[in-house]
């Protein structure tokens, strides 16, 4: 425990801040986040760094239409002494990180409304789904109730034409009973 305590005041000493208890709730966490910075500091971290400004930069130049030959690329001590002797450049650079950062703040409540929207299309496409089966469902009663209909109309002339026998056989047979009876 009194090596890590010596690490991590060895590490204060290093990064400059000198009372973490306020800071980390353990000593765990308060190594962890001052290591984190002391890597900050290793030559690859910032040798890749300063690749990524030289991207950035290259990308800004291309993005502002300003040709590459005019202080884009090359390592990051020319670029950043590109920056400073360039106002309009530099300038025209802070328009252009303005201009996105406006896209950016807007981006969220772009990403909630297509969400919305994703929601609506996808509630109005089982509307439609519905709507399509009910179409289905409606054919279908329709063709089943024309069949009936006709069904209907068999069996009700088919009655009539029987109760027209039946009515002439009972009239036969009342005659033929009558004709008994005298």
């Amino acid at each position: 425990m009194t090596e890590i305590e010596k690490r991590v005041a060895r590490l204060e000493t290093l990064v400059g801040d000198g009372d973490v208890a306020d800071l980390y709730p353990d000593l765990c966490s308060a190594l962890d986040a001052l290591e984190a910075r002391v890597a900050l500091v290793d030559p690859a971290t910032l040798k890749a760094v300063g690749k990524q400004i030289t991207e950035l930069e290259a990308r800004l130049v291309a993005a502002e239409g300003v040709p590459e030959g005019q202080g884009g690329g090359g390592d990051t001590n020319a670029s950043a002494s590109g920056f400073s002797s360039s106002p309009s450049r530099l300038s025209k650079l802070v328009h252009v990180v303005e201009r996105w950062d406006a896209v950016a703040m807007t981006l969220p409540m772009l990403i909630e409304r297509m969400r919305t929207l994703r929601s609506v299309h996808e509630d109005a496409t089982a509307v439609v789904h519905s709507v399509r089966e009910l179409q289905q469902v409606h054919a279908q009663t329709a063709a089943a109730l024309k069949a009936q209909e006709s069904a209907l109309a068999l069996a009700s002339q088919s009655l009539g034409d029987n109760v027209a026998t039946m009515a002439a056989n009972l009239s036969c047979l009342d005659a033929r009973l009558q004709a008994l009876e005298s």
